[in-house]
């Protein structure tokens, strides 16, 4: 990004994560408020999730994601429980994904009208939510409570 790039595009498959994309927008410098839970993996983490400190340079670019599957974001088919048993996730941590991913996915659907149930927001252990985050105004802080 700093080298100003204008494009981006990004390949998913054969990912090693199954964090619904949070890891990748922490990256990319957005903030969470815990929940308490003390696990490694910052979805089951996330209480909120705060976008306005997301590095301004994704404003300037068109970023593209292609994906190898079709699966959705949530649900049967969903990154969780598709993908988490690949990356050792016992039943019941699949479980708990599948469930933060769903209150994720209805809480952005709800704020934004954005749709992250579409085929192949599931691709890289949901690692697209980036991706179809753009479309909306990226600088409002969106906050969910998962209790």
């Amino acid at each position: 990004m700093q080298a100003r790039s204008e494009k981006i595009y990004l390949t998913l498959g054969g990912s090693g994560t199954s964090d619904g994309g949070v890891g990748f927008l922490l990256a990319l410098g957005a903030k969470i408020t815990t929940n308490g839970q003390m696990e490694k993996n910052p979805l089951l983490q996330t209480d909120a999730l705060k976008l306005s400190d997301l590095n301004p340079l994704l404003k300037q670019i068109e970023l593209f994601a292609l994906a190898d599957v079709t699966n959705p974001y949530s649900g049967e088919q969903g990154f969780a429980p598709v993908f988490g048993p690949q990356k050792g996730a016992s039943k019941g941590t699949i479980q708990q994904l599948d469930q933060q991913a769903k209150r994720l996915a209805e809480h952005i659907k709800q704020t934004t009208g954005t749709d992250l149930e579409v085929p192949g927001a599931g691709a890289a252990g949901g690692l697209v939510v980036l991706f179809v985050w753009q479309v909306v105004n990226w600088f409002q802080d969106w906050r969910r409570s998962l209790h």
